[in-house]
């Protein structure tokens, strides 16, 4: 019994072609250790329910907090996972404080001088502002 092998021309681009496909699929995930300057800010939203609300991000610090007499919620960053869809980045920061450990996954789009959507609040956009005095 014979085994047919096929030329060594076409296993080599069939090869070659497999690595291009890989190399496509693969995800542009990158991973560091602070958030990205381009996040940076003082973020606030329109939207009614979360109007009193602020999200201030600094490069090793994420804050979630009131603009009332309430605890802020001040969270030490681990890891952020940055990945780009587009014009879209999606950033998974992952943080620690007392409480635990949290995950926070946003969208980012650089647009009239950043737009942020957190992934859990569907359709509110936050945007930068200048923060006030106090903080």
């Amino acid at each position: 019994m014979r085994f047919y092998f096929p030329p060594r021309s076409f296993q080599i681009t069939v090869f070659i072609l497999l690595l291009t496909l890989c190399g496509c699929t693969r995800s542009q995930t990158q991973t560091q250790n602070y958030i990205p300057h381009e996040l940076v800010g003082y973020w606030r939203t329109d939207a009614a329910r979360y109007g009193n609300r602020f999200l201030k991000l600094e490069r090793d610090y994420v804050t979630i907090g009131t603009d009332e007499d309430d605890v802020a919620s001040v969270q030490r960053v681990r890891e952020v996972r940055t990945e780009r869809k587009g014009k879209i980045t999606i950033y998974s920061i992952s943080s620690i404080n007392s409480q635990g450990p949290d995950l926070l996954r946003l969208e980012f789009e650089p647009t009239d001088g950043g737009l942020i959507r957190i992934s859990h609040m569907q359709g509110i956009v936050w945007r930068r502002e200048v923060p006030p005095s106090s903080l």
